[in-house]
């Protein structure tokens, strides 16, 4: 049964809302153009991290950025949390920095990624290239006061 704070998530993630180490989130794709994310590794019992690719074919202008659309969106709960940040193998590591972001259980767009270009000359990536890593990590939650509690610090 979903109560309130539950009413919009899917029946597979309520399933897992009682496991307090389980990581719940769901994927889905906002085009035919998405490339579903991929697995690279459990970090742990309470990270997993995927990896984003591009949904279009992108050039970045020198000194300039974009906003790269992975055409897939995600469904997290309270206790859940999702960060985007550059992918410690990315080939345009040199060339390019990604805006790392925190993603909270309310975002409901089509992920994108800030990408900024530092270099002297245009920076190109084709459609399906690996433009960022996405990591799930849980939040401790105080069910008194519905806040995420982080070591001495509470965040509202």
């Amino acid at each position: 049964m979903a109560d309130q704070s539950t009413s919009g998530i899917t029946p597979g993630i309520l399933a897992a809302l009682n496991d307090p180490a389980a990581l719940v989130y769901s994927f889905g794709m906002t085009s035919v153009n998405s490339c579903f994310p991929s697995t690279v590794h459990s970090i742990s019992e309470s990270t997993s991290s995927y990896i984003l690719k591009s949904a279009y074919e992108y050039t970045i202008p020198s000194f300039s950025k974009i906003k790269a659309l992975t055409d897939t969106w995600i469904q997290l709960t309270t206790k859940t949390k999702a960060m985007i940040r550059t992918c410690t193998d990315w080939e345009y590591t040199s060339r390019l920095n990604i805006v790392t972001g925190l993603i909270e259980d309310d975002y409901t767009p089509n992920l994108g990624i800030t990408i900024y270009n530092l270099t002297n000359s245009p920076v190109s990536f084709p459609r399906g290239a690996i433009i960022a890593e996405l990591i799930f990590f849980n939040i401790p939650v105080n069910d008194d006061d519905d806040e995420c509690v982080c070591g001495s610090a509470m965040l509202h």
